[in-house]
């Protein structure tokens, strides 16, 4: 999960940064997204 909010942070999704946070799956697909795991 590191990975992926390093990822978002920096590429400014904020939103999405903090949505993972809080919703399992929307963190599971943004990973898939962005060749996270």
């Amino acid at each position: 999960m590191n990975s992926l909010i390093n990822v978002l942070l920096t590429a400014n999704r904020v939103d999405d940064c903090l949505r993972a946070a809080k919703d399992a799956d929307y963190r599971d697909n943004l990973m898939k997204e962005l060749g996270i795991r």
